[in-house]
């Protein structure tokens, strides 16, 4: 259990590194894209997450939702809440 929580920091950390260095995302961005994703069931975030990824590989430019998925760094940034969320569902 502490090696995954451990690995999540570590992938969180790197993520956000990244997007530090491509683009700024604002605290009040993380903010909305943390409020959005909080109403979201377990099962939609797997599916946005899935979504977010598959996007980065040239599929669709919207979710099912209907929601877009934003410039690379949003994307990153969503991709790393969806799992910090994620893990906390499952420790709970």
């Amino acid at each position: 259990m502490k090696f995954i929580l451990s690995l999540f920091f570590i992938t969180s950390i790197t993520s956000l590194n990244i997007i530090a260095e491509n683009e700024a995302v604002s605290d009040e961005r993380i903010s909305e894209i943390s409020l959005r994703l909080e109403s979201y069931s377990p099962d939609s975030l797997v599916e946005r997450r899935d979504f977010l990824i598959s996007y980065q590989e040239g599929d669709d430019a919207n979710d099912s939702n209907g929601i877009p998925a934003g410039s690379p760094s949003k994307r990153a940034i969503e991709i790393s809440i969806i799992e910090a969320l994620l893990v906390v569902l499952v420790l709970s």
